[in-house]
């Protein structure tokens, strides 16, 4: 699960037990996301089917479960 941190200059932030995820904005349009679980990755959401922030963080939380 990833307790998620306020809007804060264009970020999301989440706390995850593996690590950061981020979610990056434009005007509320989510632009790209990052996972710091060691190492950082970056996905970009036209690659993912992410339309909107709460896609975003499910797939986020997905990709969570999935490295578990």
């Amino acid at each position: 699960m990833i307790n998620w941190l306020d809007i804060k200059d264009n970020h999301i932030e989440g706390i995850s037990p593996r690590g950061r995820v981020c979610i990056r904005l434009a005007k509320d349009k989510v632009m790209s996301m990052y996972t710091m679980f060691g190492n950082t990755n970056k996905y970009m959401p036209s690659e993912h089917g992410v339309s909107s922030i709460s896609d975003a963080k499910y797939m986020l939380e997905e990709l969570l479960r999935s490295k578990n």
